[in-house]
């Protein structure tokens, strides 16, 4: 676990993080994932990161009616989940198992973390065909998930709390402007023209940004800003 843990240190981005998760993924003997997150405390929006099969379903009224997504949603402590088709057919919900055993998605374990306050955190991992060990094994395996989940949660704090800190501190303009200096390298100057402002106001709004960073200069702000995703596409 200690090269997990120093996998997951050095995590900046989102990307990285899929990947680390999709490794812990293969290790367990699954084939996808999903991770969500919110902190209602910055925004209401969760995020996502997920490598699940295509489909071609509504995914609202399929989690509206699936008890195993309930019952993630009702927890309140941290619980680790293992589902089957019996957990669909006891709950009557036969049908949404079939729909996803179609795709490939058979079988697998979630793990409903609470990292501290009124952030939650999930993570589902599933596998296309029927577990191939005892309940001891599968139950072994649901307490490495629910381990991951707790040394994965520090890094998820840090990469979307602080987007969502950044994106919610900087203005619109003070994003776009950083957008112009990461994407393309701009100076003040070129920035102003693009924003049709003065040059002073460009240095202003540029050493605005950078001290809401808390960066030494716009160009280290941008950088830092780009990293945890604040600039979306660039």
């Amino acid at each position: 676990m200690g090269v997990l843990r120093d996998s997951l240190g050095h995590v900046r981005l989102a990307d990285e993080l899929a990947d680390q998760i999709s490794a812990m993924a293969n290790a367990l003997g699954f084939r996808n994932f999903m991770l969500g997150y919110v902190n209602p405390t910055l925004s209401n929006a969760p995020f996502w990161i997920d490598r699940m099969p295509s489909r071609t379903w509504d995914a609202g009224t399929v989690v509206a009616r699936d008890p195993v997504s309930t019952e993630v949603v009702a927890t309140t402590a941290p619980k680790t989940i293992i589902w089957t088709a019996e957990t669909y057919a006891s709950a009557g919900a036969a049908d949404l198992w079939e729909l996803g055993n179609s795709i490939g998605i058979h079988n697998g374990v979630v793990h409903a973390a609470r990292p501290g306050g009124r952030r939650r955190m999930m993570l589902s991992m599933d596998r296309d065909a029927a577990f191939d060990g005892t309940l001891e094994q599968q139950i072994t395996q649901a307490k490495q998930l629910a381990y991951f989940t707790d040394m994965l949660a520090g890094a998820v704090i840090t990469l979307f709390d602080t987007q969502d800190q950044i994106e919610a501190d900087l203005s619109k303009t003070e994003l776009e402007a950083l957008k112009w200096v990461f994407g393309f390298g701009y100076s003040a100057i070129e920035i102003a023209e693009k924003l049709n402002i003065s040059h002073l106001a460009a240095r202003q709004l540029l050493q605005a940004a950078t001290e809401k960073i808390g960066a030494g200069n716009y160009i280290q702000a941008s950088m830092i800003a780009a990293r945890y995703g604040a600039l979306g596409a660039v």
